[in-house]
């Protein structure tokens, strides 16, 4: 004998076995390409004690989970279990709380509503939680590996550009924000021209800028400029050791940092990029002004043997690579096309 009566609550008595479950907890929803992928954690089975007791004992049991229902429909949440398509029954507990349940073969730019029930052993239903999301056409952005290619129109004519990397800059733009570069570098100019090209290097005030604002933006199509937004990017003017200031733009060129990673004589305007190695180019020019007072006045680049030098603004020569950030939400076409939407 274990010193305990089978008087407990959760005795086949009316009262006992109407008490529903907890609904299901820590949900949520992820729309992609012609389905939709849900997340879950199944609740706990409900136990019966007197108030102030813990009772964890199997004939303790006042509500025992079977399984959790999934039941979709078109434009409104379900007002019930039985209210729209019983598209699954999960039976094995948990088996979608990280590894997401995949509704599939749905219509893309329609808006389905879910209703999640947790089910006990002789039917009673919880409360829903309920989740909608809209399945569009292509793969979001953030789902593209880094260093993949995808192709946005330039002037009408697709053109590539890398993946460079997710979530560029964080702390100063929020998460979320894919940094994006064109494979071949468009132009070979100066940093800044002859005339002009005397002073403290500064990315805003340079010619690659008047050049990126004059006429390369206008390849664009206005939905991909306001896509772009602006970035909060850092780079650096002087030669005070590892200094850097922010600016905000649509467009900029990468640092030295960011293709040659740590340097006691390289600003820290920025991180090593995941694709650092295949944005190199030779001569190319870069964002950042050289860190030693050794060399004043002079901003880096790289020079036509791939080495990282630096140089006088007017004498910094060499392809410009044009870099922008898109939003990770937004869309590629399964032929690498980026899908246009505001």
């Amino acid at each position: 004998m274990n010193g305990r009566t089978n008087s407990s609550f959760s005795d086949t008595s009316e009262e006992s076995i109407q008490i529903p479950l907890e609904p299901v907890t820590s949900y949520a929803i992820d729309p992609g390409d012609a389905e939709i992928k849900l997340i879950w954690t199944d609740p706990l089975d409900k136990y019966a004690a007197p108030k102030g007791e813990v009772a964890d004992e199997p004939w303790d049991i006042a509500s025992q989970w079977d399984h959790t229902a999934i039941v979709r429909k078109i434009n409104s949440d379900p007002a019930s279990i039985n209210d729209g398509e019983n598209v699954f029954n999960s039976s094995i507990r948990n088996q979608y709380q990280s590894e997401a349940y995949i509704d599939q073969k749905l219509v893309n730019d329609i808006n389905y509503h879910y209703g999640i029930f947790a089910v006990n052993t002789i039917g009673i239903v919880s409360a829903p939680v309920y989740m909608n999301a809209t399945p569009k056409l292509g793969t979001m952005l953030r789902d593209i590996t880094e260093g993949s290619v995808i192709l946005i129109s330039e002037d009408g004519v697709p053109t590539e550009f890398y993946v460079a990397k997710h979530n560029y800059e964080s702390e100063l733009n929020e998460p979320g924000r894919t940094l994006i570069a064109r494979k071949e570098c468009p132009i070979s100019m100066a940093f800044e021209t002859p005339e002009t090209g005397i002073g403290w290097p500064n990315l805003m005030g340079s010619d690659v800028m008047t050049w990126f604002n004059d006429t390369y933006s206008k390849r664009f199509t206005q939905t991909v400029l306001d896509l772009m937004a602006t970035t909060i990017i850092k780079y650096a003017t002087s030669s005070i050791t590892t200094s850097y200031q922010t600016g905000s733009t649509k467009f900029f060129i990468p640092s030295a940092i960011e293709l040659f990673g740590e340097d006691p004589f390289v600003a820290k305007d920025g991180e090593l990029l995941p694709t650092a190695n295949i944005l190199k180019a030779s001569p190319m020019l870069l964002r950042t002004a050289a860190q030693n007072s050794n060399y004043t006045n002079r901003i880096h680049y790289i020079d036509s043997s791939g080495n990282l030098r630096s140089t006088t603004p007017r004498d910094a020569y060499g392809y410009v690579r044009p870099m922008f950030t898109l939003p990770e939400t937004v869309r590629i076409h399964d032929n690498g096309n980026l899908i246009e939407q505001s």
